[in-house]
């Protein structure tokens, strides 16, 4: 695969460039398949062409593997982001491949001129090196021209590059092409080692059990576990010895993952498809730890606290009994409408917080489009005391639209009114179709596009959440978030609980070969948390491109599943026992109970602890004259983790360890974590077939099998 050294030279005709050239070098740098090399300081102005002098103000060096048409378009859209719209010029033009956008008014050569296609008035160039002396000159100080030094010009051999698109017949120079791709490749290289070494330590191992490790190490429980705030990792029964996860940290370590972390947590635009952040922690950050987050050339931070304040001002209002419906009624029951990331995570944080939630207030949730659903959940509420809150991000979510159209039916018929502003509230980024909507400005609780659905709880689509809690302990829900942030940030590698996680998952789906990974949370509250973590995983990183369209080179997200215990036992535990599948399990525990009957909590922590032991250890002990078809073979793998209780502080600990954890198998999966195209496509493809349903569309236009299909609904 081609690498190119490329220089691209950055210029603003703004008063103040400095924030903008900085916001356009980390979106440059963060397009995939792009590794920075060097940014030069900012600095006055730098001379282009024999005779027309212009001005750049910074310049950086990268290496690259997309080709000259790829990189060119990359740049056209953030271009047309920052500068087309105030008429700020800057832009390629080359060294060897290298792009310095500035058009054809400053190069006089014709020969050298390449138009592209999807740009208006304007052309590109390439450069060989040999040609730079007489048609760029950079300032004495600049670093570009301290690295061009280094060339003997009269050593260079010009050598034909294949043809790219419209790139035919364009000259590279050989030896700095060559350099680059040694400097690219040997991190591949590092990176291939080590996946090579876990290889090896696998194979090495496959005759060893879980139960050898902790004869060959009488402290292996103390060395193989951690403690963040009030969760407690137990990592000891797992595959994993120490030589193990030094190369599991290796691994992480030749993918960067501390700088991918630093990134993450400053508001880097790691969202690398939609060119966004993907700022949820900043959601959670501490009101009084003064913080500052920069996206773009704002801090968003005062933002997130003042629209945090308006959440807790509409919770406040509800709790005093002073919202009231149409006839004058206070508020007794509020219906969430939501899908997906506005629906799974507060309907799973209620539910599992639930003796923590006020009694004055009932909480509902409406997702599916299927109008069972909604008549369910609203043929036991009085239409005089129910508000419906609409949460979408687009505001333009079917499923939500839908089921908020029958609301309004609903009220209509029994309020007998067409207006009704007091039993409606959008949670959205889009405030704009909202109020088209009809929803009015003072009843818009916002977030932001760099918040993603999946991601979201803790931004107004908690307004559930903090409603049920109350301020207060939803204040101690994003505390503990926070807290598991901060851990994340700071702690080494090898002693990062999300960090460990996420390398252990590495190991089993991409060294082990295992499809699948199971979370069973033994308590009743938690019992929807397994089918939160499986959207949280699947939809983050169930993908097999990388976001500039390759393949990605190893499998990617195990399936998800589980379900809580002890009724899990009675459902799949004998395949995990005595099944050809290997499983890794998570099991989620918690010391203290809010109920009253401690024995019987004490007999729920006996049998996790049991199935733990007994997937490790089998039946060991059994009797010899047991019939085989009764053997356990143990050496089954799994995590624990231990909560003091159920809280709203324990909860945001364990919700961002899991986000955090999916982020870094992101990363060293080399795929984007904050997008969901799958998604995207059949959204996409559900509206084709209302059209056609609607007949607006001919119904010959699609495949045999669901021509057929709709013709039967029809």
């Amino acid at each position: 695969m081609q690498v190119n050294r490329v220089f691209i030279g950055l210029g603003s005709n703004l008063e103040n460039p400095t924030q903008q050239i900085k916001q356009a070098i980390i979106e440059i740098s963060a397009l995939p398949n792009i590794e920075l090399k060097q940014a030069s300081n900012l600095y006055q102005s730098c001379a282009i062409g024999p005779k027309q002098p212009d001005y750049i103000n910074a310049v950086i060096a990268l290496e690259t593997t997309l080709s000259p048409i790829e990189l060119l378009d990359a740049l056209q859209r953030i271009e047309q982001k920052h500068y087309r719209k105030r008429e700020i010029k800057w832009g390629p033009r080359t060294l060897d491949c290298d792009i310095l956008l500035y058009g054809q008014k400053h190069i006089q050569s014709q020969r050298l001129t390449v138009p592209h296609p999807e740009m208006k008035n304007r052309d590109f160039v390439m450069i060989p090196l040999s040609e730079i002396d007489k048609d760029l000159v950079f300032p004495d100080n600049s670093p570009i021209k301290q690295y061009l030094k280094k060339f003997d010009r009269s050593q260079i051999q010009i050598q034909k590059q294949q043809p790219v698109g419209v790139f035919k017949d364009m000259a590279v120079v050989d030896s700095l092409t060559q350099s680059a791709q040694r400097s690219v490749f040997a991190k591949q290289d590092e990176r291939n080692q080590v996946w090579r070494k876990l290889a090896q330590l696998k194979e090495n191992s496959k005759n060893q059990e879980i139960l050898d490790y902790f004869e060959s190490n009488p402290k292996r429980a103390e060395d193989f576990s951690l403690q963040v705030g009030d969760l407690y990792l137990d990592y000891s029964k797992n595959f994993i010895d120490e030589d193990i996860r030094n190369a599991l940290v290796d691994l992480a370590k030749s993918y960067d993952v501390p700088g991918a972390i630093s990134q993450l947590l400053s508001g880097y635009p790691v969202n690398t498809t939609e060119q966004r952040s993907a700022l949820h922690s900043a959601l959670r950050v501490d009101a009084k730890a003064k913080a500052s987050i920069q996206v773009g050339d704002k801090d968003i931070v005062p933002e997130v606290l003042e629209e945090r304040q308006k959440l807790k001002t509409f919770v406040d209002k509800l709790h005093a009994r002073e919202w009231v419906g149409a006839t004058d009624k206070p508020i007794t029951d509020i219906v969430n409408f939501g899908i997906g990331g506005s629906d799974l995570g507060p309907k799973m944080v209620v539910e599992s917080l639930q003796p923590y939630c006020s009694k004055n207030i009932n909480i509902h949730f409406v997702a599916n489009i299927d109008p069972v659903n909604f008549d369910n959940v609203v043929e036991k509420l009085n239409p005089e005391t129910t508000l419906f809150a609409l949460s979408s991000k687009s505001f333009s979510t079917q499923e939500t639209l839908s089921n908020a159209t029958l609301a309004q039916k609903w009220l209509e018929r029994h309020l007998h009114s067409k207006t009704f502003p007091q039993h409606f509230i959008a949670i959205t980024a889009n405030p704009a179709r909202a109020i088209a909507w009809g929803i009015a400005k003072e009843k818009i609780l916002s977030f932001w596009p760099w918040v993603g659905g999946r991601f979201s709880i803790w931004s107004s689509i908690g307004f559930s959440v903090a409603v049920a809690l109350g301020g207060d302990n939803f204040d101690s829900f994003l505390q503990g978030a926070n807290e598991m942030d901060r851990h994340f940030a700071e702690a080494p590698l090898e002693q990062n609980m999300p960090v460990i996680m996420a390398l252990i998952g590495i190991w089993y789906r991409n060294i082990c070969n295992a499809p699948t990974h199971a979370i069973c949370p033994y308590s009743y509250l938690l019992r929807s948390f397994p089918a939160y973590i499986q959207q949280l995983d699947m939809e983050s990183n169930g993908k097999s491109a990388q976001p500039n369209g390759d393949a990605t080179q190893v499998q990617t997200a195990p399936i998800i599943w589980g379900g809580e215990g002890t009724n899990a036992q009675h459902a799949f535990f004998q395949l995990l026992h005595q099944g050809h599948h290997l499983v890794p399990l998570d099991f989620i525990l918690a010391k203290k109970s809010s109920s009253a009957h401690k024995s019987a909590h004490q007999q729920l922590m006996v049998n996790c602890l049991a199935q733990a032991k007994a997937l490790m250890e089998g039946d060991q002990c059994r009797d010899k004259n047991q019939p085989g078809f009764e053997k356990m073979p143990g050496n089954k793998p799994s995590n624990i983790l231990l909560l003091d209780e159920i809280s709203p502080k324990a909860l945001g600990q364990l919700i961002a360890l899991y986000e955090h954890k999916v982020f870094v198998q992101g990363v060293i999966w080399q795929i984007n974590s904050f997008d969901q195209p799958g998604v995207e496509l059949g959204k996409k493809l559900a509206s084709t077939l209302t059209d056609i349903l609607q007949n607006k569309k001919n119904v010959q236009s699609l495949d045999g099998s669901t021509e057929k299909l709709l013709k039967n609904i029809l």
